[in-house]
């Protein structure tokens, strides 16, 4: 059976039956179906029904890797925003680790504590209103959670927007089964088998290279939550803003395995202009071209070793440069005007993945860049230079 194919008591389900009309054979079944797929798993616990097989049930494939190998105890997905990165690879996954084991805590960070907790909360809604989820994992259930269970919950069990504990936890594990945290607010004393780590930085920190340095810092110590300390499973949920943010340190200094996915891609997965997107129902092609056009830097760019000139005439590598840094730019003339130089304060920083092509031009030099990348002329094109 393929990872989003239904058994037959799931394929009842989808036409309408209820998790009450299940017998124990049949919840069985559908408790191994939902513990071997987390696509499922979304579909059925979480009731994602936007999902695509081909985007998300790839994407479901490869999480559920992580950990059954060193090659994948730190994995690392980036998917565009807006494409459900969260809600699969973070909501759903963490719920869907304790149901597999419900002994080894999961910790979900974000750059603010207050995602974090919204997150959490969205975990505590399905669990104590998705009655399939009650009649498949009831011995996971704290007391007084599921409709029927007349029981109060005790006064001391972790259940809030900050921690959640479930039954199968182990006697003296001072960690709730799930808890949300942010990478601003102090976490000492805490250490987790099992670490989400959901965008860690934004738009601010791609603006403020010191606001980026305190990321990068906890970056450093990160391995440090885990259990065993530098040996535990770290999964990274993310988009990248910039090229120097903390993903690319995650990926050279702490070996973290990488899958991605772009809005735009060819039939063999190669990221390109000329693709379609890989989330049709979600950003058409058309959509995402239309993007483009309005805001065509943020798809076109420079390899990272391309050379910038600083208003000193100096030079610089596009990897290097930071923000603050005063570089070369031009001011557009109108119809017949020149283009005018003018020193530019760079504000922001951001990077993406796509072909680099080399172009060779009349005098026999060389200049690589992807296909469309916008280049300053001595003149406007209406002077003809």
């Amino acid at each position: 059976m393929s990872a989003t194919e239904l058994p037959t008591p799931l394929t009842d389900l989808s036409q309408g039956a209820s998790p009450l009309d299940y017998g124990s054979q049949d919840l069985s079944r559908i408790r191994t179906a939902l513990d071997g797929s987390l696509f499922l798993f979304c579909r059925f616990i979480f009731n994602y029904q936007d999902l695509s097989p081909t985007l998300h049930g790839a994407l479901c494939q490869y999480i559920e890797e992580w950990g059954h190998n060193d090659d994948f105890k730190r994995i690392m997905t980036q998917i565009p925003r807006e494409f459900f990165k969260t809600s699969v690879g973070t909501r759903a996954n963490a719920l869907w680790q304790i149901t597999k084991e419900p002994s080894k805590p999961v910790a979900i960070f974000n750059e603010r504590d207050t995602n974090a907790k919204k997150w959490l909360k969205s975990i505590r809604d399905v669990v104590q209103s998705n009655l399939l989820f009650q009649q498949v994992y009831r011995d996971l259930l704290p007391p007084g959670i599921a409709k029927e269970d007349s029981r109060s919950t005790p006064r001391w069990w972790k259940w809030s927007d900050e921690q959640l504990d479930f039954e199968g936890r182990d006697i003296g594990e001072p960690e709730a089964s799930i808890s949300a945290h942010g990478i601003e607010a102090a976490t000492t004393g805490g250490h987790w088998p099992k670490l989400i780590l959901d965008d860690l930085i934004s738009v601010k920190h791609k603006q403020s290279e010191p606001e980026m340095e305190r990321a990068r810092e906890w970056v450093r110590n990160h391995v440090y939550l885990m259990r065993p300390a530098e040996l535990g499973l770290a999964y990274v949920n993310c988009t990248p803003w910039t090229f120097h943010d903390i993903y690319r340190m995650m990926l050279s200094d702490f070996e973290y395995k990488l899958y991605r996915r772009h809005a735009l891609e060819m039939s063999d997965g190669t990221p390109s202009l000329a693709g379609d997107s890989i989330f049709p129902t979600k950003l058409t092609t058309t959509k995402l071209r239309s993007m483009y056009h309005r805001d065509p830097f943020t798809f076109n760019c420079l390899p990272a070793s391309s050379r910038i000139t600083l208003t000193d005439w100096t030079h610089k590598r596009i990897d290097e440069v930071q923000i603050g840094d005063s570089v070369v730019g031009f001011a557009p003339g109108k119809n017949v005007q020149k283009h005018l130089l003018q020193p530019t304060v760079v504000t922001g920083i951001a990077s993406t993945t796509a072909p680099v092509y080399r172009y060779i031009l009349e005098d026999g030099k060389s200049v690589c860049c992807t296909e469309d990348h916008k280049w300053y002329r001595k003149h406007n094109a209406g002077t003809g230079g």
